[in-house]
């Protein structure tokens, strides 16, 4: 975990695609230890194919 701010003691990170190839990632923080699950990631994974249409 790279803080990106103080505060920060949890971290999630997906990539975003398109068309195969990674373009960007979704960088979530908090500052609660420990805060992100699998399920957070199934559901911000689910909201990037939102996105990408």
């Amino acid at each position: 975990h790279i803080a990106c701010a103080t505060a920060s003691r949890s971290e999630i990170v997906l990539p975003f695609y398109n068309g195969g190839e990674i373009i960007g990632v979704l960088d979530v923080d908090s500052e609660h230890l420990a805060y992100f699950d699998e399920v957070d990631a199934r559901y911000l994974e689910q909201v990037l194919e939102l996105l990408n249409g």
